[in-house]
């Protein structure tokens, strides 16, 4: 919202209504994956059964929003922040079984620096499950085909040469002065996106990319 005109950021306010229920997670993203998830009936959390691992991508959408909601919902995470709060009047039997289950793990590809993945600040998802990558560059740029290749690579080997079950990209940036070339702007990441998902994903599985407006030919 920080590159809204101000005349529209009262107007952005009010439509982000979601915003209110941000104090479960960090990132305002993870509200948004988990909106869309509950519409689509769990589409992206229940790709597998919960007993077996979720493995998934999040590719330019620092600092973790998607990452952040995809390993709460599937390692019970939540369990293990009130247990760290807990005073130690619980026995160790009642802590072991509110020990989330680590039954997800998170591959990520974004730029560094500002744009960075911040998986120090998750509130509701284990980072210990999230890996970030930033290619041989080491630069995070997905529009880099040495950075896809060795993101890819890193999944096989991961995965069994499977592939992951989810992939969730975002790349959104700042188009300050630029706002209504926004999509135009945004082409070439989407497309890299687009590839990502081809080159990582398990056949008929899903994959999630937020997009500013689709309104010109250009897209």
């Amino acid at each position: 919202m920080a590159s809204s005109p101000p005349v529209i950021r009262p107007i952005v306010r009010k439509r982000n209504t979601i915003d209110a229920f941000l104090h479960y997670f960090h990132f305002r993203a993870a509200m948004k994956l988990a909106n869309m998830d509950a519409l689509l009936d769990g589409l992206f959390t229940n790709a597998v059964p919960k007993a077996s691992i979720l493995h998934f991508a999040d590719v330019c959408a620092g600092p973790g929003g998607f990452s952040e909601y995809l390993l709460w919902r599937r390692c019970n995470a939540s369990s293990l922040s009130s247990c760290a709060r807990d005073s130690g009047e619980e026995n160790s039997t009642q802590k072991d079984s509110t020990v989330p289950q680590l039954n997800a793990k998170g591959f990520g590809l974004t730029l560094i620096g500002s744009c960075d993945f911040r998986e120090s600040d998750f509130l509701a998802g284990p980072c210990e499950a999230f890996l970030a990558h930033y290619g041989p560059d080491q630069d995070g740029d997905i529009t880099k085909w040495r950075n896809l290749a060795s993101f890819a690579s890193l999944i096989a080997r991961s995965t069994n040469r499977k592939g992951v079950h989810v992939i969730v990209a975002d790349g959104g940036f700042d188009v300050s002065g630029q706002d209504n070339l926004q999509e135009v702007l945004s082409k070439r990441i989407y497309l890299c996106q687009c590839l990502c998902a081809l080159i990582t994903l398990q056949p008929d599985q899903s994959d999630g990319t937020a997009t500013s407006s689709m309104a010109t030919d250009d897209l």
